[in-house]
């Protein structure tokens, strides 16, 4: 494991020492930012030096607008700090949770300048969401609708059972969960399955000169397939260059973020006319290939006897689905020809900038009594948009498969 200030091995004594001696020289800072660092702390958490909040825009590259915004402290320039090294030197001194418990706060009254059907997410360890700070918070807040949890890798998860009830905890309230830097650090394939995060953050060393390197194209269109099997958006950070963006957009991949499409700021901006026109362009492009097109009216109810009643005396709809109070699916209804009204076990979900034929895939490899059963199609606040049908879905495919070439 790598020291998360000077990446170096912590039982590599001799790189060890090399750097104590540079610290001592003054040719390296201070690693727990020296005397005066527990008197900055202390004015931070007392709120005389209060950090900023800074909102970097997520970007649909479908649609080609801001869907979401990643929340970013910035302490005050007179502590000439990092906000990483800030936080480090804090955790280093015990006082970490209580600085992630002060930026949380300040997060979330944010919430209130969020443009409708945008999200906004913010990074919190392991450790803090395990512990009473956290709730605390909670219990404080009636909601945490329109928040993604982004669960950061500082340090190791000591228990997914724990994690995944917290998870669970943050579901219950209307938000959402990440898991950040995926491909880096602790953030493994085994800390996807057991969490089954709503987000994934792909880490910006496979987003680096993506273009340039067949090998991290391949794990990028592997994570888009295998996001949208458990139901989970991907996230590209940091796209820099328009050749990584293309070759995102060629991938699949439905979100980002990066200095490219736009930088932190204060506010909560969205995109200048130069990056949205370019995205309108492959947008426009993209539309056919994901399920958007094919959506069909279903009828919407907020209990089981609702949806069946609904069924059964109106003949609008033949799906009714069934919501939690933030618009969520939770279960499905079907009008069979055969069969009458009937719930629909298992009902299948779907993101509504997943490719027809992947879905279709998915759905024909379910077991066969379900095999032909309607998909529930959210979008990425986990709102449900609508159902598709299967014949809807292979229509699609065959008619793409029976286009000419370069049509």
């Amino acid at each position: 494991m790598q020291s998360p200030v000077f990446g170096v091995c912590p039982n590599d004594v001799t790189k060890t020492k090399t750097i104590d001696v540079l610290i001592d020289s003054g040719f390296l800072p201070q690693a727990d930012g020296g005397p005066e660092f527990p008197g900055q702390l202390e004015r931070v958490l007392s709120g005389d030096l209060v950090p900023e909040i800074y909102f970097q825009p997520i970007v649909d590259l479908r649609r080609g607008l801001v869907t979401g915004y990643e929340a970013l402290t910035r302490f005050p320039k007179e502590l000439n700090t990092a906000p990483d090294v800030f936080f480090q030197r804090a955790g280093r001194v015990g006082r970490r949770m209580e600085l992630e418990h002060m930026v949380c706060k300040l997060v979330l009254q944010q919430r209130s300048r969020l443009p409708q059907g945008s999200f906004l997410t913010m990074n919190l360890g392991p450790d803090y969401l395990l512990s009473d700070l956290w709730e605390q918070l909670v219990a404080n807040e009636r909601d945490l609708a329109g928040m993604v949890i982004e669960i950061t890798e500082e340090t190791s998860i000591s228990s997914y059972e724990a994690i995944r009830e917290r998870s669970a905890q943050v579901r219950s309230m209307g938000g959402l969960v990440a898991v950040d830097d995926a491909g880096a650090g602790y953030a493994s394939l085994q800390h996807i399955l057991e969490l089954r995060p709503d987000f994934i953050k792909l880490n910006r060393h496979f987003v680096k000169n993506c273009h340039l390197d067949r090998a991290k194209s391949t794990m990028i269109e592997m994570m888009v397939a295998a996001a949208d099997r458990l139901d989970a958006w991907v996230i590209a950070e940091g796209v820099e260059i328009v050749q990584e963006l293309e070759e995102l957009i060629r991938t699949g991949v439905p979100l980002a973020q990066g200095f490219l499409l736009a930088r932190p700021e204060l506010e909560l901006l969205g995109l200048s006319a130069q990056v949205a026109g370019e995205l309108s362009r492959h947008s426009r492009m993209n539309r056919e290939k994901t399920l958007e097109p094919h959506l069909m009216s279903c009828g919407l109810c907020l209990s089981v006897k609702a949806a069946d009643d609904l069924l059964r005396y109106e003949t609008e709809h033949t799906v009714a689905v069934v919501l939690d109070r933030f618009k969520r699916p939770q279960r499905m209804l079907e009008r069979h020809p055969l069969l009458g009204v009937r719930l629909v076990e298992s009902f299948m979900k779907s993101q509504v900038a997943s490719s027809p034929r992947q879905v279709l895939y998915r759905a024909l490899g379910r077991p066969s009594p379900q095999r032909f059963d309607p998909i529930v199609v959210v979008g990425n606040d986990g709102e449900c948009m609508g159902v598709v049908s299967v014949d809807r879905l292979m229509s699609s495919v065959l008619t793409l498969d029976a286009q000419p070439l370069g049509a």
